[in-house]
């Protein structure tokens, strides 16, 4: 009998260890690396076995762009902002051989968008407002400010919506969330959920000050404390590196010191002190003005 107990012990101790094995050697196989483009761009390639997660994070805003590649093809989110790293980025697709099946715009801002000429062959997809509103005015936009800002020049539309809830592209499942009124007037979420991977768009910053909006602090919070219920372990930002779910607690904490400030602040400058004294070492500097002129519109 103590024989048979021994023997029971050892192969279930010998079946944990081999699961424990392969759990730690998939956990080490997701990150396969991290390298430095041309332009100083960022590429961490993200290795899920039947997929792969491209996350590139380039630019003076570091805007992060991503590539998810299924086995046949693969899906775009976002498509920089600057003419170099946009191209660089499609240049980076196109030497992965796979044909590109729809690139999605996450938001109306035009850092997310400026890019799209490099993609001017590829279906382009979009959340309901968000093409409505690119549609109407992005050509315009563009037209306005893209040559100053170092865009692409030709305006490529949204042409399809996406679809709601979500949907199985080359076998990797994407569902779709759309929330208004935090960062951006409209904005899409996408849930990679058999990788555990939120894609956030401009409602995550990583390491960056934030473009805040004086109505928005609540609802942003909210959406941030509801994406955290999912408990997903990697969280691929509109700006900054891709970071574990902690990212969504520091975005959280960061906008009620912001709601705090900005209610008890004199004035912008004043706000503007207040937040750098909090956060002295975060990227985006430049931000500021456009976060005071959102802020302060007067």
């Amino acid at each position: 009998m103590k024989n048979v107990k021994l023997m029971i012990g050892l192969c279930l101790f010998a079946i944990f260890s081999f699961t424990l094995a392969q759990h730690d050697m998939h956990k080490m196989e997701v990150m396969t690396e991290s390298t430095s483009l041309d332009s100083g761009a960022t590429m961490t390639v993200y290795n899920y076995g039947n997929a792969k997660i491209h996350a590139y994070t380039g630019g003076p805003a570091a805007n992060g762009t991503y590539i998810i590649e299924g086995q046949n093809s693969l899906v775009i989110v976002d498509a920089q902002f600057l003419a170099p790293v946009a191209q660089e980025f499609r240049a980076y697709a196109d030497a992965l051989n796979k044909p590109i099946d729809r690139l999605i715009i996450t938001h109306e801002h035009p850092d997310h968008w400026f890019g799209l000429g490099a993609f001017a062959d590829v279906a382009i997809y979009g959340s309901a407002n968000t093409k409505a509103f690119l549609n109407e005015q992005g050509e315009d936009i563009l037209k306005a400010r893209g040559e100053s800002m170092g865009a692409l020049p030709n305006y490529v539309p949204i042409s399809h919506i996406l679809p709601q809830g979500g949907e199985v592209i080359d076998g990797i499942r994407y569902n779709y969330l759309v929330y208004q009124h935090a960062e951006a007037d409209e904005q899409v979420v996408i849930l990679l959920p058999e990788l555990k991977v939120i894609l956030t768009g401009d409602l995550v910053y990583h390491n960056f000050y934030l473009i805040l909006e004086a109505n928005g602090f609540d609802n942003w919070m909210n959406i941030l404390a509801s994406l955290k219920s999912f408990d997903y372990h990697l969280i691929l930002p509109g700006h900054g590196l891709p970071s574990d779910a902690s990212v969504l607690d520091d975005n959280i904490y960061y906008l009620q010191r912001a709601k705090d400030l900005y209610a008890s602040a004199s004035s912008a400058e004043d706000f503007k002190e207040k937040m750098l004294i909090l956060y002295p070492d975060l990227e985006g500097a430049f931000f500021w003005d456009l976060i005071l002129s959102r802020l302060y519109p007067n």
